[in-house]
């Protein structure tokens, strides 16, 4: 059984979204629209969310539609190597 997933919005495009967790413990925000893609997650009876096996439809990231979502990227710089 899955567990509920309280409804959230957006803070840029005002879309409906489910904040859920990642099996790192890591916050994701992913659409409440399922679908079958490449990169979709279900989420489990713990309410962590895992990467969907191929074919099946699952919750796809927020960031991967949201038409704002570069205000919210980290720039990543390369971590320097040791010496």
């Amino acid at each position: 059984m899955t567990p509920a997933l309280k409804e959230s919005r957006c803070r840029s495009c005002q879309a409906v979204c489910y904040w859920v967790k990642t099996i790192k413990g890591a916050a994701m925000l992913v659409d409440v629209v399922q679908k079958v893609g490449q990169l979709t997650f279900t989420i489990g009876a713990d309410g962590i969310a895992r990467r969907s096996p191929p074919g099946e439809p699952g919750h796809e990231s927020h960031f991967v539609g949201c038409p704002q979502r570069d205000q919210w990227r980290k720039d990543r710089k390369p971590k320097a190597k040791p010496s």
